[in-house]
This record gives structure tokens, sequence and C-alpha cells, in this order.
């Protein structure tokens, strides 16, 4: 009995790890999406972090990020009803910069 409970424990500690890393990574995953698609939705991060992270985030966790993003000037919200964010140009030198300089993005590429 207590080698499953310990199991447990460790398992759950495992998973909170895991959602702590990707939550302090959805910036520049947000970034990196737009660069490579031109538009997001903050429901669409949402989907792309359960389909590959496994881990279903929060719409206020993923909405304060697109908030930051857009305060910093990386990301622009589009005049429509839907939130539909597109790639400011500060956003993409600083995509281009991290992709070209970290080994980040193969990381998550192969996560």
């Amino acid at each position: 009995m207590m080698a499953i409970s310990e199991s447990m424990e460790s398992n759950k500690f495992y998973e909170q790890l895991h959602k702590k890393i990707v939550v302090s990574c959805l910036s520049p995953l947000i970034l990196k999406r737009l660069y490579d698609a031109n538009v997001i939705t903050p429901c669409a991060v949402i989907a792309i972090v359960k389909r590959q992270f496994n881990i279903e985030l929060s719409p206020g966790t993923v909405y304060a990020v697109f908030l930051k993003l857009e305060q910093e000037g990386n990301i622009k919200r589009l005049k429509y009803r839907k939130k539909i964010y597109v790639l400011t140009d500060l956003g993409k030198q600083n995509i281009e910069y991290f992709d070209s300089n970290l080994v980040f993005f193969r990381l998550l590429s192969l996560y």
C-alpha cells in the first residue's frame, strides 16, 4: 500500500511540474505559433497545449499571457468580435532572435 501511495504522489508531483514548465513557456510558444500561422486565438492556444502537452489550461491563464504580450508590444489584437491576435514587427524580431539563438524551440517541437 505504501508503494502505491508514494507512486501516486510522485506522479502528481511530475504532473504539476510538467504544467508549471508549460505555463512558463507560453509566451514564446504563442509567439512561435503566431510566427508560423500569422493569426491565433487564445482558444486555439488552449487546444494546442491540450493536444501537444496533455494539459488543460484555464482561459484566464492564457488570456493573461496574451495581455502581457500585447502590453509589451509583441502582438496586437485585430478589431473583430472574436479575439484574434497577430504578431507585431517587434514580436517578429523577438521570435526570430530566439529561434536563431536558442535550442528552446527545438525542444518544444520534440515534445
